[in-house]
């Protein structure tokens, strides 16, 4: 899932990338049609026709990029915030789309509900995007100490598939959407200096995922 190594490790990996509420992944390849170790993959268009939760469960390896048509969701045409368990109240069971394996789930990131309480607050200083109790400096990612070391892996853009910005940028994915009423789901996003324990990223975006026990 997430990366292994250290922080000062100059490649301390990337792990997988999964789409919003996809439950298979996508390896570290650059761009569609790239061949790795791990392997490869297609990106093509959401639609309505391929833009669908059976036919992403029986082709995990298209990744369907998506623009303002589909809100940049890859789920076409039916917004679905509880595919990887989220409730307001923390009380909805995990999904057999999580990705994360037996007695680990994707983490909940409540921002913006009724709870209103984030899995990373303690990554920022309160209200600020200044990163706050890390090991040490930006180094390919940051080390929140606690086992808390979370690469700079990047993202596959929404748009292209496009892998881009190893070791610059983090995001990882939250079983959360932003607010109640957003089309966006909630992340954890970081650069050199800068960390949002509460961004908003598109759904058609591939990003890393940290599991959590249950």
């Amino acid at each position: 899932f997430a990366g292994t190594g250290t922080s000062t490790d100059p490649d301390p990996g990337t792990g997988l990338f999964y789409q919003w509420g996809r439950k298979d992944p996508f390896p570290a390849t650059g761009k569609s049609g790239d061949q790795q170790a791990v392997g490869s993959f297609t990106a093509v268009a959401t639609s309505s026709t391929n833009g669908t939760i059976v036919n992403t469960i029986q082709n995990p390896s298209v990744f369907l990029t998506a623009g303002p048509s589909s809100d940049y969701d890859w789920l076409y045409a039916a917004r679905d915030s509880t595919l990887w368990g989220h409730s307001a109240d923390h009380s909805a069971p995990k999904t057999i789309y999580d990705p994360c394996p037996a007695g680990w789930r994707v983490p909940v990131n409540s921002v913006g509900d009724s709870n209103d309480t984030s899995l990373w607050y303690g990554f920022a200083k309160d209200d600020t995007t200044t990163p706050a109790n890390i090991v040490d400096s930006f180094s390919y990612g940051y080390n929140w100490g606690d086992n808390a070391l979370y690469p700079a892996a990047e993202s596959h853009g929404y748009s292209s598939g496009t892998l881009s910005g190893i070791g610059t940028l983090g995001r990882y994915w939250s079983a959360s959407p932003y607010s109640s009423s957003s089309n966006y789901a909630s992340d954890l996003y970081f650069r050199n200096g800068t960390v949002s324990v509460s961004s908003n990223g598109n759904r058609a975006f591939g990003c890393s995922v940290r599991c959590v026990k249950e």
